[in-house]
């Protein structure tokens, strides 16, 4: 699901919110042993035309036991990425939200001052 987009001379961004459950197609969230991957491919309501964008994502919610997941941004190119939910051990994860954010550099010299800013306030950064 999108968020909105923006513009500024410097860049272009895009956000949106996406989720995943137990019953989503080769979910094995409710697995409580070892390490489990979920793969979900984000697609960008506009395709970026600059460049490759930069993407953070972040948890927004979750439902379970025990909680420990990582969202991991993969395979980014200019029409989305691939998220993938990975975790381990005894965690039971029922669902989880994540919110994410697309920036798109330019040419512009002032660019990864921005792009640095916005960085230091997540943990998983893809670049």
């Amino acid at each position: 699901m999108a968020g909105w987009e923006a513009y500024h001379k410097c860049f272009k961004f895009q956000t949106g919110n996406t989720k995943a459950w137990t019953e989503s197609a080769g979910c094995n969230f409710s697995q409580t042993s070892g390490e489990r991957v979920y793969k979900q491919r984000i697609t960008f309501p506009e395709k970026f035309t600059e460049s490759v964008p930069t993407v953070t994502v972040s948890l927004a919610g979750d439902y379970g036991l025990h909680q420990r997941i990582k969202p991991q941004v993969n395979n980014v190119d200019s029409s989305g990425f691939d998220l993938e939910y990975v975790t381990s051990s005894d965690t039971k994860v029922c669902g989880v939200f994540v919110s994410w954010i697309a920036i798109e550099r330019t040419n512009l010299s002032n660019t990864n001052v921005v792009l640095n800013r916005i960085n230091q306030r997540y943990t998983y950064v893809h670049s």
